[in-house]
Parts: structure tokens; sequence; C-alpha cells
């Protein structure tokens, strides 16, 4: 697809305060100097001094000893060479209740280097005619109540057990009201906010150079179309920067919290089983569905339906816990409820779960989840059901999950769940490929990608099916934790340009006091088959 505006590379430039900067940070900006679609054109660094986050050292101690996540985005890197060839001016502000006014001189000196986007990244709250400057604005980072980008992200959202906290790129229209020009949602860890924090920044890292990449491939004019004009009120972080006692609170609650982590563990575990139900007509009535439940040393999920020759046919994952691996089984269903004993039909050397099976030229392949192994494989039966041989990897060197085809208007749409980058969940975001071929190893990607950004909504849950002339998209809601819950979400509009899709169904585990997730929906026929989290006493 080529660019539709601009034809040249966005001028990008970024206020920091130093050079000395954290690892998301860090990479962030090499990533943007390597790419196609803009460059660093202008670095503003702040000589005030800048004021000091408090965080006690008991804190710090506290987390760093327990909670250290790897990669660590906050990891200091020195930048002196990379930016080297970027020009660099150093600007003192005048500060006003912590807003921050550029003289004069220093505005005329940015202006100079005709920016498209300054995207700040240092000093205090902006005002005034520096927001002007840049051609598209200038932008920042902002974070659920730690409202704009500092130490004390995820903080609150941690403490007050909020099962998400939201990362957004807002065009600063003033002092008092913004534009989202990008967002995503990622899941708190509510035993550490190292791990929040590590999550949120790794993916800020990736956020701001894809909504630059949009912004050049989609042009200014369609891309500020498909913003939502926002006002926010900017809040003083002063007011929310916690105490000493704050911080003593929520690390009294998070050892709490492991406490019980641990005693559940060694009391408890969770094993994945299968629920389902025959009916003439659609039910969601969950509780009237019949259990199917494993022997101790294993767990069954996954469940994917295919009707063939008037017989039910599920394909699942069935892990092993003396092995800690999957293979893909296989297991028989009538509609009197009797079923056959799973039986493996596909293993390899590491684990294979979520067997997404389909047709093509009257053969039925399978794209079983292969994420260890850093592939997208695609089976061909060679006997149906039990027999498969391996085909071909139609994706490589990818940390992939949970891969969904689906044809529509002629064309093969591949939905996967991706971690493009190390310290990113798989479900937190989805990616779009399509092609006129489903055997193709050569898949277009959509231009929205990610399509979804949202550890709630992102993740496959099961085929995508078509229901009165609607489209639907089963998907993971993993903000409680992996395969918490089931959103059916709607898809709206699918095109080699666009896509969008809204919430139109939940599938809650709390309808069952037992269950504490469901993560797959699968329906065929006559048949509405869901896998459930049992909550089991070890002995």
């Amino acid at each position: 697809m080529q660019p539709a505006y601009p034809k040249r590379k966005l001028r990008v430039g970024f206020l920091l305060d130093s050079l000395s900067i954290p690892a998301w940070i860090y990479f962030m900006l090499e990533n943007i100097k390597k790419s196609n679609f803009a460059e660093i054109n202008l670095i503003v660094l702040n000589k005030n001094e800048k004021s000091k986050i408090f965080i006690p050292n008991f804190f710090k101690k506290f987390e760093n000893k327990r909670f250290v996540p790897l990669p660590k985005s906050f990891e200091i890197k020195n930048a002196d060479e990379l930016l080297a060839d970027v020009p660099t001016l150093d600007v003192s502000v005048t500060n006003n209740e912590q807003q921050d006014l550029f003289s004069s001189h220093d505005l005329e000196r940015m202006a100079g280097y005709n920016l498209d986007v300054l995207l700040q990244l240092g000093f205090e709250v902006l005002t005034g005619q520096i927001l002007q400057i840049p051609k598209f604005g200038v932008w920042a980072f902002y974070h659920g109540k730690n409202n704009f980008c500092n130490s004390f992200t995820g903080f609150w959202e941690v403490i007050e057990k909020n099962p998400v906290v939201d990362s957004t790129i807002r065009k600063l229209e003033n002092n008092t009201a913004s534009k989202v020009i990008a967002s995503s949602y990622t899941a708190t860890d509510v035993l550490s906010v190292n791990r929040t924090r590590n999550r949120i920044y790794w993916k800020n890292h990736l956020l701001f150079a894809r909504t630059l990449k949009r912004l050049y491939e989609f042009g200014a004019e369609s891309f500020f179309l498909q913003l939502k004009n926002t006002d926010r009120q900017f809040l003083d972080n002063t007011d929310l920067n916690p105490t000493k006692g704050d911080f003593r609170k929520i690390m009294i609650e998070i050892f709490k919290r492991n406490v019980r982590v641990k005693y559940y563990n060694k009391v408890f575990f969770d094993q994945w089983i299968l629920m389902f139900k025959f009916s003439d007509i659609f039910s969601n009535d969950y509780s009237k569905f019949e259990k199917i439940i494993p022997t101790k040393d294993r767990f069954w999920a996954d469940p994917h339906i295919v009707y063939q020759d008037n017989q039910y046919h599920i394909f699942i994952e069935e892990f092993l816990n003396d092995k800690n691996k999957s293979h893909i089984s296989l297991f028989s269903i009538n509609e009197n409820g009797s079923y056959s004993k799973p039986e493996k039909i596909l293993e390899r050397p590491y684990s294979l779960s979520y067997p997404f099976i389909f047709q093509h030229d009257n053969e039925f392949f399978m794209i079983p989840e292969s994420h260890s192994n850093r592939t997208v494989e695609l089976y061909k039966c060679i006997e149906f059901p039990k027999k498969w041989k391996f085909e071909k990897n139609i994706m490589e060197d990818v940390e992939a999950v949970d891969s969904t085809l689906f044809f529509y208007k002629n064309t093969y749409w591949l939905f996967v769940g991706i971690a493009e980058n190390k310290g990113i969940s798989t479900s937190d975001e989805l990616f779009l490929f399509y092609s006129e071929n489903p055997l193709s190893n050569n898949w277009i990607p959509h231009p929205q990608n990610p399509i979804v950004s949202d550890i709630r909504c992102a993740r496959s849950a099961g085929k995508i099916f078509e229901d009165a002339g609607k489209i639907y998209r089963p998907a993971q809601d993993c903000s409680n934790g992996y395969g918490y819950k089931v959103i059916v979400n709607q898809i709206i509009t699918l095109n080699k340009m666009e896509y969008q899709e809204k919430e139109f169904h939940i599938i809650d585990p709390e309808y069952d006091s037992k269950l504490t997730g469901i993560h797959t929906f699968s329906h065929e026929k006559k048949l509405t088959m869901l896998d459930g989290k049992l909550k089991r006493r070890k002995l």
C-alpha cells in the first residue's frame, strides 16, 4: 500500500529531560530511526532541574527482591551515540503551577525544524504556543489514574485491584483538553507494581511507532477523521502521588495477596475441563451445560467441533502434567450425551493446542497453536478425522497464539495473537492478515495492525461465525488472569483497509462457583461447547 500523505518521512521531535533514558524509550527511538515512515529531526532537552519523584527505599527493596521483570523496560541506557546525528536544543522553561512555558526564542528555534509531531517524554504540563509548533501537534502518553507518564503509573490500579491500566497517546489541545490519538489496555498484575509498569511501557515502546506509521500510510485527513475528540481534565499529579503511608499500605497488601496465592496453590489447582449442551435453539443458559472432567493428571481445553458424516468430532488440547506438554486429541459425542474417550492424534516435540480446523477444496486442514516453536503451522488431513501430516509453516520466527481463519468476501482472513516484543503478553494484541489462498505462507498484514490492543478482548476464543447476516468473533478477556471469560464481539467492518468490532455478548464463569475461567466457545449444528477452569483440591 502506497502512503497517501505525506510522501516524505514524518519529521518527529522529542521532549526529554536527559539523554540517559529508560530502555523502552531508547528502543522506541532506535526503531523510528530505522523505519521507512519517520525520522528524528530534533531533541529538545530540559535544562531545568527536574523535581525528583519520591519512592521509599523500603518499597524499592521489597519489589526488586521479589518482582524483577525481564526484560527491564526502565533499565537506563545512554542515547548519546544513538542520537549523535540528531540536532539538540537545550532549553530552560518558566514553570507556573506545574505548567511549562517556553521562551519566544526557543519556540522560534523549534519552529525552524518544521516538525510534524513532537512527543513529550519530559518536562511538566505543556501549555501555550509550543502546542502549535508541530504540524500535527504535541503528543504525550497518559496512563490510568496517574495521568501523565511517570514513576507511579499503575500504582493505584494495583492497590485498588483494577484489572486494567489504560495507555493513551493524546494530542494536547491546551492545558485542560486533549484528543485521543491511540489507546491500549494492559492487565494489572495485582501482585507487583514493577511487573505492571513493565508490561505497560514495553507496549508504549511499540504504540507510538505504530501510530506514526498509520498517520504516514493513511494520510493526515483520513487518520484524524478516525479519531474521537475527547476532553479530559489534566490531573495535578502531585495529588495522586503516593505518600509513604500509601507505599506501606500497598506493600502489606501485596504481601497478603502473595500469601493467599501460595496457600491456594498448595491446597488447590485449576484444571481445564469441557462443557457441552445439545439444543435445537442456541441456548446461553450455561448453568444447564454438562461437564466432562478429566482425571487430575491432565486437562482438556480448546474444543473445536467438526460435524461430518452425521457425527460430532471434537478436537481438543490435551495437556499432561507429568510431561508439561500438550498434544491434540479427538473424541466423538452423541446427542444423547455419550462420548468416546479422547485419543491422541497429533503430537510434536513442543506443545500443540487450539486445533483450528477448516476445509479447502474438499480437504481438511488444521492450524494448531505452536507458539513455543515460534511458528504458525499447517497440517493436512490424510484420513479424516485421525490422520494428519505436517504441510508447511505459514509463519516463522513469531510468538503467535490461537490462529483463527475466516473466509469472507472471497478473501481468507487470519486472526492471530502476537507478542511483537519481549515483555508483552500474547493475550494483549490481535493481528490480522489476509490472502486469496488459505494455504499461502505469504500473508499480507492489515494496515491497522494490531487491530485490537486490549487485554480484555484481543485473544481469539474460537471459530468466527455468522448468524442472521452478522459476523461474530469470540475473544478472551484475560484482564483478571489468563482465560477469565469470553467476550463475543460483533464484527462491524472487515476489509483490506479497515477493521471495527463491538462487544455483543459475555460468557462469564460466575454462574458456577466452582469455575474460575472460560476461554473457548465452539458451536456447530445443535452442539455448543465451552471449556472451563475448574477449582479442585489436590488431595
